[in-house]
């Protein structure tokens, strides 16, 4: 929970101590003249501050830039977005507000009497991401597989290909050195696999190998009618080692297409890095 450097007056506490910049006054049960003029009661006048503007209330505490929330306030849906929202999410004069996804009251009461901290509409939910399907459409957000790349039939999606291609390559006689990428090889790969460190045995391989490893690779090869290229600029890639290409899409004839299928998408399964290391 993001809350405001700055610090707060505790109005409610009899001390008048001084509330850390960290302080979460949620699910105490206790503070209440920080959000209300009067202690309210069930059923009667809130006594909101701000005259009860909950961007405003909640802001006061909460006004970190905008991008630290998972989503905006003080926007008012278009017909088709308001359909898809809940009537128990609640629209402020017709604009989305704190209110409409946090159930504000949960949080006035102690964290004894609740089985889990959270204000979040209908919680608990498996994963947090599954409260925001209540209103916008799951299907719309679904990871697509870039590497599912041949229909039933086993017809190309054309379409699949140009997530990496700037156009659909000839895949009976296109070599590496024909094909153009939307950007580099590293950054198409790291659009979707996020690898932290160093991959592989916590090596950089994203480099231009010797001419030992040069010559070591070219055997490989030849040895086992593999492909292993190397960028325009002669370093390694992750297409050196892994075929991102799905079995089927490139003739099994050509080197390019061993590994499709395999493990990882090894080019050279079970053995790669022992054939290339001599471990």
């Amino acid at each position: 929970m993001v809350l405001a450097k700055q610090k707060q007056k505790d109005s409610s506490s009899p001390t008048g101590r001084t509330l850390s910049k960290n302080f979460n006054l949620h699910y105490t049960g206790k503070y209440c003249k920080e959000c209300h003029e009067k202690i309210p009661r069930p059923g009667g006048d809130p006594f909101l501050k701000f005259k009860g503007d909950f961007n405003k209330l909640c802001g006061k505490c909460h006004n970190s830039a905008q991008g630290n929330y998972p989503h905006p306030v003080d926007i008012k849906p278009s017909a088709g977005k308001k359909g898809g929202i809940p009537k128990s999410f609640p629209l402020v004069d017709g604009k989305i507000s704190c209110k409409t996804c946090h159930d504000l009251y949960l949080q006035c009461q102690e964290s004894s009497k609740r089985k889990k901290m959270t204000s979040l509409r209908g919680a608990p939910f498996k994963k947090r991401t599954d409260f925001c399907f209540n209103c916008h459409n799951k299907k719309n957000y679904e990871m697509q597989d870039a590497h599912d790349q041949i229909d039933e039939k086993g017809k190309i999606y054309a379409n699949k290909c140009l997530y990496c291609h700037v156009k659909m390559p000839d895949v009976k006689k296109d070599e590496f050195k024909d094909i153009k990428l939307v950007k580099n090889i590293e950054a198409v790969c790291q659009g979707c696999h996020v690898i932290g460190g160093n991959h592989s045995g916590n090596f950089n391989h994203m480099v231009k190998p010797s001419d030992k490893y040069l010559l070591t690779m070219k055997k490989m090869e030849i040895t086992f009618g593999i492909s292993m290229p190397l960028d325009d600029k002669g370093k390694m890639s992750c297409m050196t080692c892994h075929n991102p290409h799905e079995k089927g899409i490139i003739p099994v004839e050509r080197p390019a297409a061993k590994g499709a299928d395999s493990k990882y998408r090894h080019r050279l399964p079970k053995i790669l890095c022992q054939e290339c290391h001599k471990v």
